[in-house]
C-alpha cells in the first residue's frame, strides 16, 4: 500500500520518523490493534487494516481506558 500511495502522491515515507505502536504476540490482538489504530488516524495512515471493525466495536475501543 506504501509503494502505491507513493507512486500515485509523489510523496516519499519519513521512515526516520516511524514508530511502533503496539506489539503483541497474539495474532488476533495485532489485527484488532492495527484496525484500530488505521481507523482512528485517517488519512494519516496509507495502509489497510487486515480486518474490520464494526462501529460499535471501534467504540467500545475508543472508550476502554488504556
Amino acid at each position: 500500500h506504501l509503494a502505491a500511495h507513493c507512486r500515485e502522491c509523489g510523496c516519499h515515507p519519513l521512515f526516520q520518523d516511524t514508530e511502533v505502536v503496539f506489539r503483541s504476540n497474539n495474532k488476533l490482538t495485532r489485527e484488532l490493534t492495527e484496525a484500530f489504530h488505521i481507523r482512528k488516524r485517517g488519512d494519516q495512515c496509507v495502509s489497510q487494516p487486515s480486518v474490520l471493525l464494526h462501529d460499535k466495536e471501534f467504540g467500545f475501543l475508543e472508550y476502554v481506558p488504556r
